[in-house]
């Protein structure tokens, strides 16, 4: 479904009257990830994996290299082929707060991308983010609120419906858990999953938490210095992996909770009663 295939992407560093130097971000990787998946991308930071997530999304250009979706050419795509692909893959940052407008009501954030990607009425938009709301386990009542009236956990539940509300088959997840409390984090992957599972979505889940990787990916590839040095299909055995860029990230993990442990075997009936556990 998506293939990087031999990308590499260079960044100019330094001050515009100074000496530039060159940052290479993503060297020669080539990797592919099939539907209905979660591919997780881990790596410290600074070592390429939010850039082929912009790769992917189309926030960058690869200097050499392909990335195809559904074998088309992202990056040599016609204006159609963009604006079918921009509805067919979204992405949800790390920090809400700075993802959602704070001017605006949060039953307009959700319906933002509808009024672009989406010939609806008004009413068809109105059920819509009622429906979406109640889906990520908020009331009907947040659509009225702003984003500084939520916790963070609740606000990425918002850009999480946002992501979902016009049905793409990707979602990029960039370190979507890294700034929240333990148990939101395990909510948050409750809630993913279930969405996963429903929508038969695609995720690229970008991170550095292999805990969080464990329990919620179906492939790992571990970056380091813009290239790719670990790879395993087997997330229940990492021990596999044996580049030092790996050992450190195994050395650094922190149990998230017990609890998360439940979150690949959770059942629908299960998630109705934990759907709208958020703590901040």
């Amino acid at each position: 479904m998506i293939e990087f295939v031999n990308v590499s992407k260079q960044f100019r560093d330094g001050k515009w009257w100074g000496q530039k130097k060159t940052i290479q971000a993503v060297r020669q990787v080539s990797l592919q990830i099939k539907a209905g998946t979660c591919f997780a991308l881990v790596g410290e930071s600074g070592s390429g994996k939010s850039t082929l997530g912009n790769l992917l999304i189309g926030l960058e250009k690869p200097d050499q290299g392909q990335v195809l979706f559904q074998d088309i050419n992202l990056h040599e795509a016609g204006p159609e082929q963009r604006q079918r692909l921009r509805r067919d893959m979204q992405i949800v940052f790390q920090d809400p707060y700075s993802a959602v407008n704070p001017r605006m009501k949060i039953k307009d954030v959700i319906a933002e991308p509808m009024r672009v990607h989406l010939e609806y009425s008004a009413g068809e938009i109105k059920e819509r983010v009622k429906q979406l709301l109640e889906e990520v386990g908020l009331s009907e009542d947040a659509g009225e609120q702003y984003s500084h009236q939520f916790s963070g956990g609740q606000l990425q539940r918002v850009t999480i419906a946002r992501a979902i509300s016009i049905r793409p088959k990707v979602i990029i997840l960039d370190e979507v858990i890294n700034s929240l409390d333990v148990l939101v984090q395990v909510s948050i992957m409750k809630l993913l999953k279930h969405l996963q599972r429903n929508l038969n979505l695609t995720y690229l889940f970008i991170c550095h938490d292999l805990h969080a990787v464990k329990l919620f990916a179906d492939e790992v590839a571990v970056l380091d210095k813009g290239e790719i040095v670990d790879y395993t299909n087997d997330v229940t055995r990492f021990d596999q992996l044996k580049h030092p860029a790996s050992r450190r990230l195994i050395e650094a993990e922190l149990p998230i909770v017990t609890q998360a442990s439940e979150v690949h075997k959770q059942t629908d009936e299960e998630y109705v009663v934990t759907k709208g556990l958020y703590v901040s």
